[in-house]
């Protein structure tokens, strides 16, 4: 196991160390991370669990946007890219739109394939990162989620994709859109923090832990936020009624698994 390891680190440092780090990329072994102002983007390597393959994954996150089960402990380098908002296969982003990997089983697959992945990581995967980093994106990213979580049960959606929705509205300086869902977000907190107090109990019990960081006062950190980008926030007691954000036109760009978040 660790001798195929050291193949495949050995393998991404001739690769892709010559190409990211150059970019302004930080790496520890297979992890990636480079910081554009607020937002956080990563490339990392997956090996599999069944063999001496690999396969490439994207991630963009935001790091204003702090996580809301801190108990799960994240990478001091940046998180990884199955925990950002939305992350992508490599495989994805070719023109088959099919979940791929590699071998690096001997030094001619190890050639290959890292050959392949150079040029694919350079053609297709930079590019995503770059396309999608934009404040635009992002917005229409979490306005199809936000869409998405609505249900006859939720109506006004989930606190999750409210909070994501309503945080980047107020990072993009759409202040209507914040105005529509501050409200939704203040009404679906209590239900949020009832659910992470039970993910934190049931974290504990798996782990044998005695302790782990508190449930954080999400709406409390979103308020805050919203407020220092002098975005107009209607009060408590002034809001009437919840008005829903516009209902998105753009469909989510692939499915929860692997998820583009």
């Amino acid at each position: 196991m660790v001798a195929r390891q050291e193949r495949l680190t050995g393998l991404i440092r001739s690769v892709l160390v010559p190409m990211l780090e150059p970019a302004g990329f930080v790496h520890r072994e297979l992890h990636f991370v480079r910081n554009e102002g607020e937002v956080i983007e990563v490339v990392e390597v997956q090996p599999s669990i069944y063999g001496s393959r690999f396969t490439v994954n994207f991630g963009l996150d935001l790091e204003f946007l702090e996580p809301l089960a801190p108990w799960i402990p994240r990478p001091k380098l940046g998180p990884h890219a199955q925990d950002c908002l939305r992350w992508i296969r490599l495989g994805e982003l070719l023109p088959g739109q099919e979940d791929r990997w590699w071998s690096f089983e001997s030094e001619h697959a190890r050639q290959a394939s890292g050959n392949e992945i150079a040029s694919l990581v350079a053609k297709y995967g930079l590019k995503w990162l770059t396309r999608h980093r934009k404040k635009d994106a992002f917005f229409r990213h979490a306005e199809a989620r936000l869409a998405r979580s609505r249900s006859p049960r939720r109506p006004f959606g989930r606190f999750e994709e409210l909070r994501l929705y309503c945080a980047i509205a107020a990072w993009t300086e759409r202040d209507a859109e914040v105005a529509n869902v501050v409200e939704a977000c203040r009404r679906t907190w209590p239900a949020e923090r009832e659910h992470l107090e039970e993910a934190r109990r049931l974290f504990l019990a798996a782990t044998g832990r005695r302790r782990a960081p508190k449930v954080p006062d999400g709406l409390s950190a979103l308020l805050t936020y919203v407020e220092s980008t002098r975005t107009a926030l209607p009060s408590e007691a002034s809001s009437a009624r919840v008005r829903r954000a516009p209902r998105p036109s753009s469909r989510s760009e692939r499915s929860r698994s692997p998820r583009s978040r």
